[in-house]
């Protein structure tokens, strides 16, 4: 490691992550919906309806519907894993006025359905380094359906 190299350490509850995760997992829930939200360069605003396979998403500004995978809570938690372990134990080049990278990933959770709330990626990046991007998200009215 160089003077101007640190190794990035995320502040990350990994250990409610899990637990969150694995309680989601072993409800079981395979029918539901909710309103997922995202805020920054990519603002999206979608109803989000899971029926076992089927993932539909209705985005709230222009009425379109599509199938898409993403959306489903699974993949949401998969999604903030993959985020940190990407950023956990890179080198980065403090001394380089390029360098960008998630210093904490704050999660909320819904104590009884087990779903992430709110998601914020704090980053940092030096003072003349513009970054554009989305990094918070927020899911609400979540209901589980029945048959």
């Amino acid at each position: 490691m160089t003077a101007c190299s640190t190794v990035v350490d995320v502040d990350f509850d990994a250990e409610t992550f899990e637990q969150e995760l694995k309680a989601w997992n072993d409800a079981n829930v395979s029918k539901y919906e909710y309103v997922y939200k995202s805020t920054g360069e990519n603002c999206k605003n979608y109803k989000v309806s899971v029926d076992g396979e089927k993932c539909e998403i209705v985005d709230d500004y222009t009425g379109e519907k599509v199938q898409n995978e993403k959306y489903r809570i699974e993949n949401i938690y998969n999604e903030i894993k993959e985020n940190y372990n990407r950023a956990q134990g890179v080198e980065i080049n403090a001394c380089d006025d390029a360098y960008f990278y998630y210093s904490k990933i704050s999660v909320s959770y819904d104590k009884v359905n087990h779903i992430p709330l709110t998601i914020s990626y704090i980053y940092e990046a030096p003072e003349n380094l513009a970054v554009d991007g989305t990094f918070y998200y927020e899911i609400s009215d979540f209901k589980i359906l029945t048959d």
